[in-house]
């Protein structure tokens, strides 16, 4: 099967990007030629088969170093996907944080909302950011692969989204001051047995188990697990972690696009919410750097949102 580059997208996408006080959002329309062929059938959290569905996916870098980045992305209903991208290596699915996903279909195609707490994202000191941004819409049926900038070809499909360093800019941002975060989740085991092959006999022999996860924010890049009873038979085990995962908050605007840049295979393969105005590059190479151009920008006007908002804008590199 040969690999097509650098064409325009066959689907149209709209994008937004924006923000308030407590959550950055991510919100677009997905219009489809044929409805009836959407793939969307997987609901497990952070499973690899969310890759053989329709999708929308969100890449942040909100140090802006070119390396790092948090990967959000979701089906057409609702199947949800987080990780963590360090030096444009593989993505580490285990890292999981608190946001939601919306999803929901009208008679052309299908829409997303992501909302994101910006206390489940890490970025450098400061309210005026710059961040990297990378926006990818899978239409599985088609086995295509549009990306908002352009990443190299050898990487068009599901690794394309990882090389940090071809992301494009997300500028304008006004993020609120990092706070040190505090989570807790508890738990409590309890049950009953009963063995008649063994001496003495068990009989409706009670257990009984409590421990928990915490969570606590000592630094903007530094953060300390604990966990107490682990539930993999460590009863009593302590333990303290320290890392530098990267989060990140913000604010922003649509990246408004009628169609984007897509990788294609051949077709007989199986398979919030305020605008963010959104510009281009100069159109996107051809060379063997890029895999295809960007998505191209349309006139932007603002919308009204529930509670106050500033809008960034986003550029492809």
């Amino acid at each position: 099967m040969r690999q097509v580059t650098c064409k325009i997208a066959t689907e149209k996408t709209e994008a937004w990007i924006f923000f308030d006080d407590d959550n950055i959002y991510v919100s677009a329309r997905c219009y489809e030629s044929h409805p009836e062929r959407r793939v969307a059938n997987e609901m497990r959290r952070d499973t690899t088969q969310l890759r053989q569905n329709d999708t929308f996916l969100v890449m942040f870098d909100t140090y802006h170093d070119r390396r790092n980045g948090y990967l959000f992305y979701a089906n057409a209903i609702g199947g949800l996907s987080d990780s963590q991208v360090t030096d444009e290596g593989p993505p580490n699915n285990d890292w999981n944080t608190v946001w939601e996903v919306k999803t929901a279909t009208f008679d052309g195609g299908w829409t997303i909302e992501m909302a994101i707490p910006f206390k489940s994202l890490r970025y450098k000191p400061g309210s005026d950011q710059t961040w990297g941004i990378n926006l990818r819409r899978v239409v599985r049926w088609k086995n295509e692969w549009s990306y908002l900038a352009q990443v190299p070809r050898a990487l068009t499909t599901f690794l394309g989204v990882l090389k940090i360093s071809s992301a494009g800019t997300l500028e304008g941002l006004q993020v609120p001051s990092g706070s040190r975060n505090l989570e807790f989740k508890p738990y409590a085991l309890a049950g009953v047995a009963t063995d008649r092959t063994v001496t003495p006999i068990l009989s409706n022999d009670q257990t009984g188990r409590i421990g928990g996860d915490l969570k606590y924010g000592i630094t903007q890049n530094l953060t300390a697990d604990l966990t107490i009873n682990t539930d993999f038979r460590s009863i009593g085990s302590i333990w303290c972690r320290a890392r530098s995962p990267r989060r990140s908050r913000g604010r922003g605007r649509l990246i408004h696009s009628r169609r984007g840049c897509s990788s294609a295979a051949s077709r007989n393969t199986t398979p919030r919410r305020r605008r963010l105005a959104a510009t281009s590059g100069s159109g996107g190479s051809t060379g063997p750097a890029a895999s295809c151009s960007s998505f191209t920008p349309m006139t932007t006007t603002r919308i009204r949102c529930r509670t106050s908002c500033r809008f960034a804008t986003a550029a492809s590199s």
